[in-house]
């Protein structure tokens, strides 16, 4: 029970979704955040303070169903720096505009600004706990997801951020394997 109220919270508090799905899908979208939602490394507090890419991609390629297909993208990382916040967020927003194909809403730029504003050489800051998932029009039976984390830093030189992201086809059925 407890495990499964943290898991909630996390899921709640890490993850920004951003999702346009039939209701026939919302039990496999729910069940892929609470798959992505296992990788995340946890303070003392059980705030999130990373991502844990290698265990994710691990699990991910020995996923022994058939309703979770990750997709190869062109690009996987993508280093940006930056000498002003001004520009280090027009960056990160081109970059997921033009090489992902997701668009920023004035919400997301204005905390994104003020999460690179936060940032220092000492600690970075992870704004980007980013799940998408996009339904294929005319069918209820899949959608497409997307797992990204956005690391951002301050170096001697301005601002840096570090995307990494990974790109899925789910199918109707999913359930995380983990539980």
């Amino acid at each position: 029970m407890a495990d499964n109220l943290v898991s909630r919270r996390l899921i709640a508090t890490t993850f920004n979704l951003f999702s346009k799905l039939p209701p026939a899908l919302i039990i496999a979208s729910l069940q892929v955040m609470k798959f992505f939602s296992h990788y995340w490394q946890l303070n003392d507090g059980n705030v999130p303070t990373a991502f844990d890419w290698p265990g994710f991609v691990e699990a991910v390629n020995e996923y022994q169903g058939s309703v979770l297909y990750p997709i190869p993208l062109r690009i996987s990382k993508i280093v940006l720096e930056e000498a002003n916040v001004s520009n280090m967020v027009n960056q990160i927003v081109n970059t997921f505009k033009n090489e992902l194909n997701v668009e920023a809403s004035a919400i997301d730029v204005t905390a994104l600004t003020a999460n690179i504003e936060a940032s220092n050489d000492k600690k970075p800051v992870w704004e980007g706990h980013v799940l998408f998932a996009f339904r294929q029009p005319g069918t209820d039976k899949f959608f497409y997801s997307m797992m990204s984390t956005i690391q951002l830093g301050r170096n001697t030189n301005g601002f840096s951020a570090v995307i990494d992201v990974m790109d899925f086809l789910v199918l109707k059925g999913f359930k995380d394997p983990t539980s």
